[in-house]
């Protein structure tokens, strides 16, 4: 009987360790926040003046098309004589390699953006701003800068 309960604690911490992985394992391959600022990074605030469509580019984002993966855990129970069970499961799917999905795009336009200081700056960005609102610019010498995002005041 000791042996028995023994068993269906090692099966109860075996399900959690594998809930928790799969938890911690979901975190980690999703979506994160954005990388940090580089180290010679410089903001600035202003205000869109001015807004030209550049071009349409491929997003370049990861698409579902490869298979998925899922862990999932299962249930325990039993008592008495009759015997402790545990489960754990892994399932692919594999039906998405077999569906095209279209190609995911993107708008890229030119801002106008005049500064608080008073000068005025061009800014190729893939944000949908309107005339008038306030941005923070972003400068560094890292490839990818100078860029855009939206501010609250200006």
């Amino acid at each position: 009987m000791k042996s028995d309960q023994q068993a269906v604690q090692r099966a109860a911490r075996a399900g959690f360790a594998a809930i928790a992985f799969a938890m911690l394992a979901a975190c980690a391959s999703g979506p994160g926040a954005s990388a940090p600022l580089p180290a010679d990074s410089t903001l600035g605030t202003g205000r869109i003046v001015g807004k030209q469509y550049l071009t349409t580019v491929s997003a370049g984002t990861a698409s579902p098309s490869g298979p998925t993966v899922g862990v999932g855990g299962g249930g325990i129970g039993g008592n008495g004589w009759n015997g402790a069970g545990g489960g754990a499961g892994l399932s692919f799917d594999l039906t998405s390699l077999f569906q095209k999905s279209p190609e995911q795009t993107t708008k890229v336009y030119r801002y106008s953006v005049q500064m608080k200081d008073g000068s005025k700056r061009d800014i190729d960005s893939t944000l949908d701003l309107n005339d008038g609102a306030c941005v923070t610019t972003i400068d560094s010498s890292q490839p990818g800068y100078p860029r855009l995002t939206g501010a609250d005041a200006c």
